[in-house]
């Protein structure tokens, strides 16, 4: 690495203060996270791909960032992750498959050989 410190790099003009993330951000990470939903830290895309600010990054560095539908949110009552499997995010789908998410009626599995239904 060159002579220069980290806080010469991250006041450098390729970096910005993301008010969401609240964190200081290369302006390229913040254009990957909204258009090919790149997870890069600890954070999930979903996070990104609806920004006003990372739209007025994207659209300052003549990057397009194509209108995307919003993801599907789990239908479990109370949570707001991106859902998966039948409408459910990973820890709902398996609080539902164990019995622990009654309004969601009981959990069916399907047989992947046959495709029928079998009751758990």
């Amino acid at each position: 690495m060159s002579d220069r410190s980290i806080d010469q790099i991250l006041a450098g003009p390729d970096y910005f203060t993301c008010e969401r993330l609240t964190a200081r951000l290369p302006k390229s990470v913040c254009i990957q996270r909204q258009t090919k939903r790149v997870v890069i830290g600890p954070t999930h895309w979903y996070l990104c791909f609806d920004c006003a600010q990372g739209a007025e990054i994207a659209k300052s560095q003549d990057k397009v960032v194509p209108q995307q539908k919003p993801p599907v949110i789990c239908a479990a009552e109370g949570c707001d992750k991106p859902a998966g499997t039948r409408k459910l995010c990973g820890t709902c789908y398996g609080r539902w498959q164990h019995g622990r998410l009654p309004e969601m009626g009981p959990f069916v599995r399907i047989r992947k050989q046959t495709g029928q239904r079998a009751e758990v």
